[in-house]
C-alpha cells in the first residue's frame, strides 16, 4: 500500500505516515520513485522516531547499569504500547504481552534499534556511566568498539 491508502487505513494524515516513512520507523517501508511502497499488514506507529530513540537510549542506559525510569512522568499504557510496537518491529528485544512486567527488565536495544539511533549519520557515545550524545560522524557499520573508557558504535 502507499502513504495515502496507509493514512486511511490508520485514520492520519498522509504526510504523517510519509514523515514515519522517511525517519525509518515502519520496517520494511520502501521509497519506489516518488510512493513510498508499505507492507500491507504493517501497523500504525505508535510514536515517532525520537520518541522511540529516547525510550532505547533509557534502555541502553539501564543496560549500562543505570536506573532509568523508561517513560517518566507518561501514562504507562501508553509506553507499554510503544514498548510492545518497537518490539514487534524488532528494534527491541521479543516482549510477550501476557508477560510484560516480568521481561520488561531484559529488554535490550536490537542492532535494528541502533540502527534507528543511529539514523543520519550520528554515532552513539557511551562511557562507564552511560549514554553521553551523539557525535555527527559517518556510520561505518554496527559493531561497538572499546577505545579507552568510552564505548562507540561504528
Amino acid at each position: 500500500m502507499n502513504a495515502e491508502q496507509a493514512a486511511k487505513n490508520w485514520g492520519c494524515k498522509s504526510s504523517w505516515v510519509r514523515d514515519r516513512c522517511k525517519e525509518g520507523i515502519i520496517p520494511l517501508a520502501e521509497k519506489k520513485g516518488l510512493c513510498w511502497d508499505i507492507p500491507e499488514d504493517a501497523e500504525k506507529p505508535a510514536c515517532t522516531r525520537f520518541v522511540a530513540v529516547q525510550i532505547m537510549n533509557r534502555l541502553i542506559n539501564n543496560e549500562n547499569g543505570r536506573n532509568v525510569e523508561l517513560y517518566p512522568g507518561k501514562d504507562k499504557i501508553r509506553g507499554k504500547q510503544i514498548l510492545l510496537y518497537l518490539s514487534k518491529c524488532g528494534f527491541i528485544t521479543r516482549i510477550k504481552e501476557d508477560k510484560f512486567e516480568k521481561t520488561i527488565k531484559n529488554i535490550k536495544v536490537t542492532s535494528e534499534g541502533l540502527k534507528l539511533i543511529n539514523w543520519k549519520n550520528n554515532k552513539i557515545c557511551f562511557d562507564e556511566v552511560g549514554f553521553k550524545g551523539y557525535v555527527n560522524t559517518p556510520i561505518v557499520g554496527s559493531e561497538i568498539q572499546i577505545k579507552g573508557n568510552r564505548k562507540q558504535i561504528q
